[in-house]
This record gives structure tokens, C-alpha cells and sequence, in this order.
């Protein structure tokens, strides 16, 4: 049985995606800009079966103040990896904001 803060991940990928997920990995992942550390953390790796357009999906957790938030990226272009998919998303938020 895997771990319940995998499980809540797996749930949210495939409500995101609307297809069957399995679990594959977690990869240790830290992103930095100019030398500092934006992000360090788990990237857990999810297989998808019968999606359109991805293979695989990306999801971890993040805080926000005093939230715990997740964060789900499909593993297409430009988000090839669990490094690039992290990249993507603190770049993305950037452009938000």
C-alpha cells in the first residue's frame, strides 16, 4: 500500500487528467535561480494509461504560507523531466504574478 500523501497525489493527477494513473518514482529535485534555491523537494512520478496526449505525469507538493499545496504537470513539452517540469511550474507562476 503506498504512502496516504501518495495516494492524495495519485487522486489529484487523475482527476486532472481523467484517465488511470499508477504510481512509478519519486526523484529529488532542486531548482535554482542565480545560485539560491527556489525550490528542493520530492517529485513523485505517475504512469498515465489512456490519456490522449502524455505518458506520465508530474505532481509534488509545495507551501504557501501556511498552506500545503499541489501541483500536477504533464509530462509534454517543455515538462520532459521532473527538473523541467518544476522549472515550468515556478516559471509559470512568475508570469502570474
Amino acid at each position: 500500500m503506498l504512502p496516504k500523501h501518495i495516494l492524495d497525489l495519485q487522486s489529484a493527477v487523475k482527476a486532472a487528467n481523467c484517465c488511470s494513473v499508477t504510481y512509478s518514482h519519486a526523484k529529488m529535485v532542486r531548482n535554482s535561480v542565480q545560485g539560491k534555491t527556489v525550490w528542493e523537494g520530492l517529485v513523485y512520478v505517475f504512469r498515465l494509461h489512456g490519456h490522449p496526449k502524455a505518458m506520465r505525469c508530474y505532481a509534488w507538493y509545495y507551501r504557501d504560507g501556511t498552506e500545503i499545496k499541489a501541483v500536477t504537470m504533464l509530462g509534454i513539452p517543455p515538462a520532459v523531466s521532473a527538473e523541467s517540469a518544476v522549472k515550468e511550474a515556478i516559471a509559470s507562476k512568475r508570469q502570474g504574478a
